[in-house]
């Protein structure tokens, strides 16, 4: 089972938290911002994924368009448009190496929290994914703790979108 945490779903983020993606996509430029520069990434993500989707398929949601048309003049007004684009999709770069071990953790959460929310307690949740996983009990929860800290948002917008992603294929 070590391995499902090798590569994350492609799914795609709801639509209806277009609202609450908006939110969170916006920069903010101070210490308090970051602090949640991982959540604005997320956030910015998804809207991405949601636009280019309803630009396939069409109609494009107003709030959509408007969010883009701006990031777009604020983009091709930087003194380095490649800059600006890369910092808006993927944040200020961080000194040093990226952990290799990102995308497992953050799938260890979400299965964490998928237990939480079946009703048992983080401990024993905890207790049941590191046996899943094969990590020690305390790294699992230092995981999850760590992953519900910085991005709790992402973790339940994985679990909607199992949700939707298993109801969807029940009914086919």
């Amino acid at each position: 089972m070590a391995g499902r945490y090798t590569e994350p779903p492609n799914l795609v983020p709801d639509p209806a938290l277009i609202d609450l993606y908006l939110r969170r996509a916006m920069p903010i430029h101070d210490e308090v911002g970051a602090q949640f520069e991982g959540e604005r990434i997320a956030a910015v993500q998804a809207l991405v994924v949601i636009y280019r989707e309803q630009v396939k398929e069409g109609p494009i949601d107003p709030r959509l368009r408007v969010f883009f048309d701006m990031v777009s003049q604020s983009i091709w007004m930087a003194a380095d448009p490649i800059e600006a684009i890369t910092e808006f999709l993927q944040g200020k770069p961080k000194r040093g190496a990226k952990p290799k071990t990102a995308e497992r953790d953050f799938f260890i959460a979400v299965d964490v929290e998928r237990n939480v929310i079946a009703g048992k307690s983080v401990d024993d949740a905890c207790a049941l994914v590191s046996q899943e996983v094969n990590l020690s009990f305390d790294r699992v929860r230092m995981i999850y703790f760590d992953q519900q800290r910085t991005d709790p948002i992402a973790i339940r917008a994985e679990l909607s979108l199992r949700e939707e992603k298993k109801t969807d294929s029940g009914c086919h």
